[in-house]
């Protein structure tokens, strides 16, 4: 029986492409800190774009948490502070570098190669491919798990010259592995052949994504009657997200595809952002059906045009919604055809839900209360 040798580690590296974006994402979250300093110190939260800023620190975080491992026993490649990949040494038979999919699309229809502008075409190269080709690991293992699959290849275009001249010698140097060569081909292993596509389960879930997107854009149109200008809270896309991306993954790795994590996250941001706004339509929808709270305040008419009117919100609603007016569309003027520019009318508002205010044609018949003097 022969003893393992402990496994000692060789490399562990930040990919140069995602410590640019990680560079990058966190001069964006601070950049925006400064700007919403001000909401932030006063409490004005309702008037700080979450999205922007929460976005920004998932990238920062999921990138700056990327990194290649290469010890005696295995290579591993994570991808944020859960999923990674993984492939044990025992297990790979050899490496090689291939060109990418888009290039060996291309080179079968030659006319996707023909530039508009520049004159001087791209020499690919042995040399070039070593730089900027995929570098595959052919071996039978098979893993899926929800944090775990195994690795592949590696896009060397994701890691500087350094990175991945370093990372090829001591593959040959210490897996004993040959130095592999260029070739302009895919490797004949039904594994790899199928993972050089997203899959169709990420379309799927696109097209699903923009039909959700379509439906909840006609909703107002269609369903709703009455005009809701209250800013609902941006905490509910965190869990549309949570919810969307963890539904993607499940899907998509069930094809065996390249990167289905980082797939996942990409259509789980579309999707969750998809559902977001169509749960916005159904709770305006469910606050006309069941009105949680009426009240009565004064709107005043700040501007007169063909298509709308401009009224000005009291502070009450100010510091409720962040908004300091609300537009009237045409449609509704028949109603109030009556009213004097700078005057102020009492409205009824509805309050339902998260934050959403609303009024009705019905309710808006304004009858002068105060007359103030033209400014």
């Amino acid at each position: 029986m022969s003893l393992q040798t402990p496994e000692r580690e060789i490399l562990n590296f930040q990919p140069h492409l995602f410590k640019t974006i990680a560079f990058v994402s966190a001069a964006l979250f601070f950049t925006r800190i400064i700007f919403d300093w001000k909401f932030l110190i006063e409490g004005h939260f309702s008037k700080i774009e979450f999205v922007p800023l929460v976005t920004a620190l998932l990238v920062f975080i999921i990138t700056s948490s990327t990194r290649i491992i290469l010890s005696t026993h295995s290579i591993k490649q994570k991808i944020g502070p859960f999923f990674r990949y993984e492939t044990q040494r025992s297990q790979v038979e050899a490496i090689k570098i291939t060109p990418t999919a888009q290039y060996m699309h291309k080179k079968a229809h030659p006319i996707l190669f023909k530039k508009l502008f520049s004159k001087k075409d791209q020499e690919f190269t042995a040399e070039y491919w070593n730089r900027y080709g995929v570098l595959h690991f052919i071996h039978s293992e098979k893993i899926y798990t929800l944090f775990k699959m195994s690795l592949t290849d590696i896009l060397l275009s994701q890691l500087s010259e350094e990175q991945s001249t370093q990372l090829i010698r001591h593959l040959v140097q210490d897996w004993q592995l040959a130095k592999p060569l260029v070739e302009d081909e895919f490797p004949a292993q039904p594994l790899v052949i199928a993972q050089n596509d997203i899959g169709k389960y990420a379309l799927v879930l696109l097209v699903v994504s923009l039909l959700i997107g379509l439906i909840a854009f006609c909703t107002p149109m269609l369903i709703l009657q009455s005009l809701h200008f209250g800013v609902e809270s941006y905490f509910w896309m965190i869990p549309c997200f949570m919810f969307a991306i963890g539904l993607s993954f499940f899907l998509i790795r069930q094809e065996a595809k390249s990167y289905p994590f980082a797939t996942s996250i990409l259509v789980g941001l579309v999707l969750g952002s998809s559902l977001y706004f169509l749960a916005l339509q159904i709770n305006r929808f469910y606050s006309e059906s069941v009105s949680q709270k009426t009240w009565t305040v004064e709107l005043k008419l700040i501007e007169q045009k063909e298509h709308y009117q401009t009224w000005q919100l009291p502070k009450e609603l100010i510091d409720k919604t962040g908004l300091t007016e609300i537009y009237i569309a045409k449609k509704w003027q028949n109603t109030h055809t009556h009213v004097e520019l700078y005057q102020s009318y009492p409205i009824t508002i509805h309050q339902g839900l998260f934050q959403d205010y609303w009024l009705t044609p019905h309710d808006f018949q304004p009858k002068p209360v105060t007359l103030e003097t033209q400014p």
